[in-house]
């Protein structure tokens, strides 16, 4: 189970486009993030390739944004974790 503090499902959801999963550490590139997409997104944040993977144990996003540095988990260890376990993995941005 993800920590709640660093994992926080945002959006509108009226508008919603597709789910997006946003494996990032910085908290201004968050808010950067957040601004540019939650209008016509559901976005989920995490803090790291770790606790990216253990949500997509229990859901699927459209597209995948992941940070290279982070803390526990970085975005290489993350994408290749992904490619991995998932044969069609075609919708992740490092």
């Amino acid at each position: 189970m993800l920590d709640q503090t660093s994992s926080k499902e945002l959006g509108n959801p009226g508008k919603i486009a597709g789910k997006i999963l946003v494996a990032e550490d910085d908290g201004d590139m968050r808010a950067y993030l957040y601004e540019l997409l939650a209008e016509r997104y559901q976005l989920t944040f995490v803090s790291n390739g770790r606790e990216a993977l253990e949500w997509l144990d229990q859901t699927e996003a459209d597209l995948i944004v992941s940070d290279l540095v982070m803390p526990v988990m970085d975005g290489l260890e993350l994408l290749y974790s992904l490619r991995e376990k998932k044969q069609n993995l075609t919708n992740v941005i490092s």
